[in-house]
C-alpha cells in the first residue's frame, strides 16, 4: 500500500505539520507549522514557454490574496529580474516588466544570492554565449522580517 505525500509529510517529525493548500501546473503551495510559527510556501518550476508565464503570474497573484503571514517561493522562474541577471543575449524588456508587476502586486522581494549568480548557461561550440540568473527565491515582507538573516547561496 503506498501512503499519500501529505500524511508522509504530516508526520515527518513531531512538532512539524505540512499541508498541501493547492497544486498546478507550474507550482505547489503548502503550509508549514512548526512549533508556534507558520508559513506558506510555494514551489516554482515556471515553463520554458515564455508565453506561458502570464497566467502563471496572474495565478500567483490571485493566490497572493488568499494568503496571510509569511510567505515564500522558491524555484525555477524562467525569468530574469534584473539586467544583471544576464549576461549575452537580448535582455526582453516587456518580460521584466510583467515579472515586476506580479512582485509589485504581491509585495515580494528578491532574496539576495551570496557566491554564484548564474544559474543557467547556454554554450555553442564550447564557447559560453548566454547565462542567467532565472532561479530565486521571493518572499514577502513577514516572511522577510520573521527571518531577517536569510540569503541564498549559489552552490554551482
Amino acid at each position: 500500500m503506498v501512503t499519500p505525500l501529505s500524511t508522509l509529510l504530516k508526520h515527518a517529525t513531531s512538532n512539524t505539520i505540512l499541508t498541501i493548500i493547492d497544486t498546478k501546473q507550474y507550482s505547489i503551495t503548502f503550509f508549514i507549522i512548526r512549533g508556534d510559527t507558520a508559513t506558506t510556501w510555494t514551489s516554482i518550476y515556471a515553463s520554458l514557454n515564455h508565453t506561458m508565464h502570464p497566467t502563471l503570474w496572474t495565478y500567483l497573484t490571485n493566490l497572493s490574496y488568499t494568503i496571510t503571514g509569511p510567505w515564500m517561493l522558491i524555484g525555477d522562474f524562467n525569468e530574469t529580474i534584473f539586467l544583471g541577471d544576464q549576461r549575452g543575449g537580448i535582455f526582453n524588456q516587456n518580460r521584466l516588466n510583467l515579472f515586476a508587476n506580479l512582485m509589485d502586486n504581491c509585495n515580494l522581494l528578491d532574496l539576495a544570492t551570496i557566491w554564484g549568480r548564474f544559474i543557467w548557461h547556454h554554450n555553442q561550440n564550447g564557447i559560453r554565449i548566454l547565462s542567467n540568473k532565472i532561479d530565486r527565491v521571493l518572499a514577502n515582507v513577514d516572511w522577510r522580517l520573521s527571518i531577517l538573516e536569510a540569503s541564498v547561496a549559489v552552490l554551482l
